[in-house]
């Protein structure tokens, strides 16, 4: 969300910093603006998991739920998750 309460969308790829002892210790992400093409796909697929989170009065159930929504849609597809977001866009 920007600094005037809106929202906008951006590709963001996001890596674990690990210690000397392989532990994770924090993160940091590289992102990039998202082409209007690119937006629509994935706002589409965001309403209906935002719509599926939003029929729960608990948050963890929500986004439980969500996740589940997700994992289906990308089991109809056939996708992995990266080979679905490699393919926003093309």
């Amino acid at each position: 969300m920007a600094k005037t309460r809106n929202h906008y969308w951006v590709f963001a790829h996001v890596t674990p910093t690990l210690n000397d002892q392989g532990e994770v210790i924090g993160f940091h992400s590289s992102r990039r603006s998202a082409p209007e093409n690119e937006i629509s796909i994935i706002s589409e697929l965001y309403e209906k998991i935002r719509n599926v989170e939003t029929k729960h009065d608990n948050r963890k159930d929500g986004l439980k739920a969500g996740v589940d929504f997700f994992h289906e849609f990308l089991e109809k597809t056939g996708m992995s998750y990266d080979e679905f977001v490699w393919s926003v866009g093309k």
